[in-house]
Protein backbone atom coordinates (compact mmCIF):
# COMPACT_ATOMS: atom_id res chain seq x y z
CA UNK A 1 0.00 0.00 0.00
CA UNK A 2 1.29 3.37 -1.18
CA UNK A 3 -0.30 6.29 0.92
CA UNK A 4 0.15 10.41 -0.44
CA UNK A 5 0.28 12.93 2.43
CA UNK A 6 -0.50 16.64 1.37
CA UNK A 7 -1.64 19.26 3.58
CA UNK A 8 -4.19 21.04 0.94
CA UNK A 9 -6.09 20.37 -2.24
CA UNK A 10 -5.69 23.76 -3.36
CA UNK A 11 -3.97 25.19 -6.68
CA UNK A 12 -0.35 25.33 -5.75
CA UNK A 13 2.74 23.67 -6.73
CA UNK A 14 2.70 20.43 -4.57
CA UNK A 15 -0.86 19.53 -4.73
CA UNK A 16 -0.65 19.10 -8.76
CA UNK A 17 2.64 17.24 -8.03
CA UNK A 18 1.08 15.23 -5.54
CA UNK A 19 -2.08 14.44 -7.82
CA UNK A 20 -0.09 13.68 -10.84
CA UNK A 21 1.87 11.04 -8.81
CA UNK A 22 -1.37 9.81 -7.24
CA UNK A 23 -3.00 9.23 -11.08
CA UNK A 24 0.38 7.70 -12.21
CA UNK A 25 1.05 5.23 -9.06
CA UNK A 26 -2.67 4.59 -8.85
CA UNK A 27 -2.65 2.81 -12.52
CA UNK A 28 -0.85 -0.58 -11.04
CA UNK A 29 -0.56 0.19 -6.92
CA UNK A 30 -3.13 0.25 -4.43
CA UNK A 31 -3.06 3.74 -3.21
CA UNK A 32 -4.43 6.66 -0.91
CA UNK A 33 -4.08 10.26 -1.18
CA UNK A 34 -4.95 11.96 2.73
CA UNK A 35 -5.36 15.59 2.60
CA UNK A 36 -4.66 16.68 6.46
CA UNK A 37 -6.71 20.04 5.38
CA UNK A 38 -9.92 18.28 3.79
CA UNK A 39 -12.37 21.68 3.80
CA UNK A 40 -9.21 23.57 1.60
CA UNK A 41 -10.23 22.31 -2.24
CA UNK A 42 -10.00 23.79 -5.36
CA UNK A 43 -12.16 22.00 -7.45
CA UNK A 44 -9.70 22.40 -10.61
CA UNK A 45 -7.18 20.35 -8.23
CA UNK A 46 -10.17 17.56 -7.44
CA UNK A 47 -11.32 16.75 -10.59
CA UNK A 48 -7.66 16.28 -12.00
CA UNK A 49 -8.08 12.93 -9.75
CA UNK A 50 -8.59 9.99 -12.24
CA UNK A 51 -9.64 7.88 -9.07
CA UNK A 52 -11.78 10.10 -6.40
CA UNK A 53 -12.43 7.13 -4.37
CA UNK A 54 -8.43 7.09 -3.64
CA UNK A 55 -9.18 10.42 -1.35
CA UNK A 56 -9.44 10.60 2.21
CA UNK A 57 -10.17 13.93 3.08
CA UNK A 58 -9.53 15.11 7.12
CA UNK A 59 -12.17 16.82 8.83
CA UNK A 60 -11.18 16.91 12.41
CA UNK A 61 -9.79 20.77 13.01
CA UNK A 62 -7.06 19.58 16.18
CA UNK A 63 -3.93 18.51 15.02
CA UNK A 64 -3.62 15.48 18.03
CA UNK A 65 -6.90 14.34 16.57
CA UNK A 66 -5.58 14.50 12.55
CA UNK A 67 -2.50 12.35 13.94
CA UNK A 68 -4.30 10.19 15.80
CA UNK A 69 -6.73 9.18 12.62
CA UNK A 70 -3.37 9.21 10.70
CA UNK A 71 -2.03 6.35 13.02
CA UNK A 72 -5.61 4.65 12.53
CA UNK A 73 -4.76 4.36 8.60
CA UNK A 74 -1.36 3.55 8.99
CA UNK A 75 -1.89 0.91 11.01
CA UNK A 76 -4.81 -0.90 9.02
CA UNK A 77 -2.38 -1.51 6.14
CA UNK A 78 0.66 -3.88 5.67
CA UNK A 79 3.36 -3.13 3.69
CA UNK A 80 3.17 0.38 3.84
CA UNK A 81 5.45 3.32 2.00
CA UNK A 82 4.34 7.31 3.01
CA UNK A 83 5.16 9.71 0.91
CA UNK A 84 4.42 13.23 1.65
CA UNK A 85 5.09 17.01 0.70
CA UNK A 86 5.43 20.04 2.75
CA UNK A 87 6.86 20.38 6.55
CA UNK A 88 3.54 20.10 8.54
CA UNK A 89 2.83 16.79 6.42
CA UNK A 90 6.15 15.74 6.48
CA UNK A 91 6.36 15.41 10.04
CA UNK A 92 2.78 14.47 11.16
CA UNK A 93 3.71 11.38 8.76
CA UNK A 94 6.85 10.84 10.27
CA UNK A 95 5.36 10.84 13.73
CA UNK A 96 2.11 8.69 13.00
CA UNK A 97 4.37 6.10 10.68
CA UNK A 98 6.91 5.25 13.47
CA UNK A 99 3.83 4.93 16.05
CA UNK A 100 2.71 2.36 13.13
CA UNK A 101 5.30 1.13 12.14
CA UNK A 102 5.13 2.46 8.34
CA UNK A 103 7.48 0.01 6.01
CA UNK A 104 9.04 3.27 4.53
CA UNK A 105 8.59 6.70 5.14
CA UNK A 106 9.62 9.45 2.73
CA UNK A 107 9.41 13.51 2.98
CA UNK A 108 9.06 15.82 0.36
CA UNK A 109 10.55 19.29 0.52
CA UNK A 110 9.78 21.34 -2.71
CA UNK A 111 11.55 24.77 -2.19
CA UNK A 112 15.18 25.49 -2.24
CA UNK A 113 15.04 27.64 0.75
CA UNK A 114 13.68 26.78 4.10
CA UNK A 115 12.10 29.55 7.20
CA UNK A 116 14.06 28.36 10.64
CA UNK A 117 10.77 26.72 11.53
CA UNK A 118 10.72 24.37 9.06
CA UNK A 119 14.44 24.11 8.75
CA UNK A 120 13.85 22.52 12.22
CA UNK A 121 10.93 20.40 11.75
CA UNK A 122 13.22 18.52 8.71
CA UNK A 123 16.07 18.51 10.87
CA UNK A 124 13.61 16.23 12.68
CA UNK A 125 11.90 14.56 9.87
CA UNK A 126 15.02 13.03 8.78
CA UNK A 127 16.60 11.48 11.47
CA UNK A 128 13.24 9.12 11.68
CA UNK A 129 12.31 8.94 7.91
CA UNK A 130 13.62 6.72 5.05
CA UNK A 131 14.69 9.60 3.58
CA UNK A 132 13.77 13.32 2.20
CA UNK A 133 13.10 14.14 -1.70
CA UNK A 134 13.86 17.75 -2.88
CA UNK A 135 11.99 18.32 -6.02
CA UNK A 136 15.11 20.72 -6.89
CA UNK A 137 19.29 20.41 -6.53
CA UNK A 138 19.21 23.56 -5.45
CA UNK A 139 17.01 23.08 -2.35
CA UNK A 140 19.31 19.90 -1.98
CA UNK A 141 22.44 21.77 -2.36
CA UNK A 142 21.65 24.69 0.29
CA UNK A 143 19.55 22.82 2.74
CA UNK A 144 21.87 21.30 5.72
CA UNK A 145 20.95 18.39 7.52
CA UNK A 146 22.41 17.13 10.86
CA UNK A 147 22.66 13.73 13.33
CA UNK A 148 22.00 12.23 9.84
CA UNK A 149 24.30 10.10 7.34
CA UNK A 150 21.65 9.96 4.75
CA UNK A 151 22.12 11.83 1.18
CA UNK A 152 18.64 13.45 0.51
CA UNK A 153 17.16 12.33 -2.69
CA UNK A 154 16.31 14.68 -5.67
CA UNK A 155 12.92 13.79 -7.65
CA UNK A 156 12.18 16.70 -10.03
CA UNK A 157 8.51 17.75 -10.89
CA UNK A 158 6.44 15.81 -13.95
CA UNK A 159 4.47 17.51 -16.31
CA UNK A 160 1.72 15.49 -17.81
CA UNK A 161 -0.57 17.30 -20.14
CA UNK A 162 1.56 18.20 -23.15
CA UNK A 163 0.16 20.97 -25.42
CA UNK A 164 0.82 20.80 -29.35
CA UNK A 165 0.51 25.09 -29.43
CA UNK A 166 1.30 26.67 -32.58
CA UNK A 167 2.72 30.38 -31.89
CA UNK A 168 3.42 31.30 -35.25
CA UNK A 169 -0.94 32.47 -35.60
CA UNK A 170 -0.74 34.23 -32.45
CA UNK A 171 -1.96 38.43 -33.14
CA UNK A 172 1.82 40.26 -32.44
CA UNK A 173 0.61 43.62 -32.79
CA UNK A 174 0.01 43.56 -28.94
CA UNK A 175 2.51 41.24 -27.11
CA UNK A 176 0.83 39.67 -24.17
CA UNK A 177 3.42 39.06 -21.40
CA UNK A 178 2.40 37.45 -18.34
CA UNK A 179 2.94 35.99 -14.99
CA UNK A 180 1.40 32.66 -13.00
CA UNK A 181 1.97 32.70 -9.47
CA UNK A 182 0.60 33.42 -5.57
CA UNK A 183 0.59 36.73 -4.56
CA UNK A 184 3.06 36.36 -2.26
CA UNK A 185 6.31 38.10 -0.88
CA UNK A 186 8.47 35.35 -2.51
CA UNK A 187 7.07 35.87 -5.93
CA UNK A 188 8.34 39.87 -5.96
CA UNK A 189 6.14 41.45 -7.71
CA UNK A 190 7.36 44.59 -7.02
CA UNK A 191 10.72 43.60 -9.25
CA UNK A 192 7.91 42.45 -11.53
CA UNK A 193 6.60 46.22 -12.14
CA UNK A 194 9.29 47.76 -11.47
CA UNK A 195 10.14 46.08 -15.15
CA UNK A 196 7.60 46.36 -17.34
CA UNK A 197 7.09 50.11 -15.58
CA UNK A 198 10.68 50.33 -17.71
CA UNK A 199 9.42 48.87 -20.65
CA UNK A 200 7.22 50.97 -21.14
CA UNK A 201 9.50 53.88 -21.77
CA UNK A 202 10.80 52.07 -24.22
CA UNK A 203 7.67 50.15 -25.67
CA UNK A 204 3.79 50.59 -25.34
CA UNK A 205 2.63 47.88 -27.61
CA UNK A 206 2.36 44.96 -24.58
CA UNK A 207 0.41 44.05 -21.99
CA UNK A 208 1.08 42.45 -18.98
CA UNK A 209 -1.41 39.72 -17.38
CA UNK A 210 -0.74 38.57 -13.51
CA UNK A 211 -2.87 35.71 -12.76
CA UNK A 212 -2.95 34.55 -8.94
CA UNK A 213 -4.42 34.31 -5.70
CA UNK A 214 -3.32 35.32 -2.17
CA UNK A 215 -2.29 38.04 0.64
CA UNK A 216 -0.63 40.30 -1.78
CA UNK A 217 -3.32 41.02 -3.98
CA UNK A 218 -3.91 44.56 -2.47
CA UNK A 219 -0.37 45.51 -2.43
CA UNK A 220 0.37 44.48 -5.80
CA UNK A 221 -2.93 46.91 -6.75
CA UNK A 222 -1.34 49.74 -5.22
CA UNK A 223 2.11 48.95 -6.94
CA UNK A 224 0.49 49.05 -10.19
CA UNK A 225 -1.74 52.45 -9.79
CA UNK A 226 1.21 54.03 -8.24
CA UNK A 227 3.38 53.45 -11.06
CA UNK A 228 1.16 54.64 -13.62
CA UNK A 229 0.74 51.10 -15.26
CA UNK A 230 -3.43 50.54 -15.50
CA UNK A 231 -3.28 50.43 -18.57
CA UNK A 232 -0.56 48.07 -19.23
CA UNK A 233 -1.61 45.31 -16.26
CA UNK A 234 -4.54 43.32 -15.61
CA UNK A 235 -4.88 41.87 -12.20
CA UNK A 236 -7.05 38.16 -12.71
CA UNK A 237 -7.79 36.54 -9.72
CA UNK A 238 -7.87 32.65 -9.16
CA UNK A 239 -9.54 32.49 -13.02
CA UNK A 240 -10.59 28.79 -14.26
CA UNK A 241 -9.09 28.62 -17.68
CA UNK A 242 -5.56 30.17 -16.63
CA UNK A 243 -4.57 27.65 -20.20
CA UNK A 244 -6.54 30.32 -22.23
CA UNK A 245 -4.50 33.23 -20.93
CA UNK A 246 -1.44 31.07 -21.32
CA UNK A 247 -2.25 29.89 -24.96
CA UNK A 248 -3.05 33.54 -25.58
CA UNK A 249 0.61 35.17 -24.75
CA UNK A 250 3.95 35.74 -25.88
CA UNK A 251 6.32 35.69 -23.12
CA UNK A 252 6.37 34.18 -19.61
CA UNK A 253 7.79 36.41 -16.80
CA UNK A 254 9.16 35.30 -13.15
CA UNK A 255 11.04 37.21 -10.57
CA UNK A 256 10.59 34.74 -7.84
CA UNK A 257 13.60 35.25 -4.85
CA UNK A 258 13.39 31.46 -4.36
CA UNK A 259 12.14 28.89 -5.74
CA UNK A 260 12.42 24.26 -6.12
CA UNK A 261 11.63 23.29 -9.70
CA UNK A 262 8.69 25.79 -10.78
CA UNK A 263 5.26 24.48 -11.98
CA UNK A 264 4.28 27.83 -13.20
CA UNK A 265 7.88 28.02 -15.22
CA UNK A 266 7.05 24.26 -16.92
CA UNK A 267 3.37 25.54 -17.54
CA UNK A 268 4.54 28.13 -19.42
CA UNK A 269 7.26 25.88 -21.24
CA UNK A 270 4.23 23.54 -22.13
CA UNK A 271 2.74 26.61 -24.45
CA UNK A 272 5.75 26.95 -25.72
CA UNK A 273 6.75 30.51 -23.78
CA UNK A 274 10.00 32.04 -23.89
CA UNK A 275 10.90 32.73 -20.46
CA UNK A 276 12.33 35.52 -19.00
CA UNK A 277 13.01 35.01 -15.13
CA UNK A 278 15.56 35.18 -11.83
CA UNK A 279 18.47 33.09 -11.56
CA UNK A 280 16.67 31.26 -8.37
CA UNK A 281 16.17 27.65 -7.33
CA UNK A 282 16.02 24.97 -10.40
CA UNK A 283 15.10 27.47 -13.09
CA UNK A 284 18.69 27.40 -14.64
CA UNK A 285 17.66 23.43 -15.30
CA UNK A 286 14.18 24.77 -17.13
CA UNK A 287 15.81 27.94 -18.33
CA UNK A 288 19.34 27.53 -20.52
CA UNK A 289 20.37 31.01 -21.17
CA UNK A 290 20.08 32.55 -24.94
CA UNK A 291 18.28 29.24 -25.76
CA UNK A 292 14.23 29.29 -24.63
CA UNK A 293 14.73 32.63 -22.68
CA UNK A 294 17.20 34.68 -20.40
CA UNK A 295 17.76 34.31 -16.55
CA UNK A 296 19.12 37.46 -14.47
CA UNK A 297 19.73 38.40 -10.95
CA UNK A 298 17.60 39.13 -8.04
CA UNK A 299 15.63 42.42 -8.25
CA UNK A 300 17.05 43.05 -11.72
CA UNK A 301 14.23 45.29 -13.08
CA UNK A 302 16.44 46.55 -15.44
CA UNK A 303 18.26 43.79 -17.20
CA UNK A 304 14.64 42.37 -17.17
CA UNK A 305 12.68 45.03 -18.83
CA UNK A 306 16.06 44.68 -21.41
CA UNK A 307 15.36 41.17 -22.24
CA UNK A 308 11.56 41.70 -22.24
CA UNK A 309 11.83 44.59 -24.97
CA UNK A 310 14.66 42.37 -26.77
CA UNK A 311 12.05 39.49 -27.26
CA UNK A 312 9.08 41.95 -27.80
CA UNK A 313 10.80 43.23 -30.83
CA UNK A 314 11.94 39.91 -32.19
CA UNK A 315 9.53 37.62 -33.09
CA UNK A 316 11.29 35.04 -34.71
CA UNK A 317 13.56 34.72 -31.42
CA UNK A 318 10.37 34.56 -29.30
CA UNK A 319 9.16 31.28 -32.26
CA UNK A 320 12.35 30.09 -31.68
CA UNK A 321 13.04 30.17 -27.85
CA UNK A 322 8.99 28.78 -27.41
CA UNK A 323 10.04 26.00 -29.19
CA UNK A 324 13.07 25.36 -27.29
CA UNK A 325 11.14 25.62 -24.10
CA UNK A 326 8.83 22.94 -25.22
CA UNK A 327 11.65 20.65 -26.53
CA UNK A 328 13.12 21.07 -22.61
CA UNK A 329 10.24 20.40 -21.12
CA UNK A 330 9.05 17.18 -23.64
CA UNK A 331 12.82 15.78 -22.75
CA UNK A 332 13.33 16.17 -19.28
CA UNK A 333 9.77 16.12 -17.17
CA UNK A 334 7.72 13.12 -18.80
CA UNK A 335 6.27 10.90 -16.55
CA UNK A 336 8.18 7.50 -17.24
CA UNK A 337 11.27 9.07 -15.50
CA UNK A 338 9.21 10.26 -13.08
CA UNK A 339 7.62 7.31 -12.05
CA UNK A 340 10.01 5.08 -12.04
CA UNK A 341 12.10 7.21 -9.41
CA UNK A 342 9.18 6.96 -7.27
CA UNK A 343 8.98 3.03 -7.76
CA UNK A 344 12.26 2.02 -7.16
CA UNK A 345 11.87 3.72 -3.36
CA UNK A 346 8.72 0.97 -3.03
CA UNK A 347 9.53 -2.05 -1.36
Amino acid sequence: MIILVINTLMNGGAEKQAVHLLNLLGKNNDIRLIVINGAQIDKRIYNQIENQQNLILFKQKFLFKKILNLVSIFKSYNNLTVFSYLSLPNLLSVIAGRIAGANNIYSGIRNSKLSILKFLIENFNIIFNSNTIFNCYSGRNNVKFYFTKKKPLVITNVFTNFKQTNKITLNSNLINIITVARFVPQKDYTTALKAVRELKNKCKKFNYTIIGYGQDQELIKKIIHNFGLNNHVQLIINPDNIEHYLDKSHIYLSTSLFEGTSNSIMEAMNYKLPIVATDVGDNYKLVHQNFNGFLTKIGSHIELSQYLFELIKNEKLRQEFGDNSFQILNNNHSSHKFINNYLNLIK
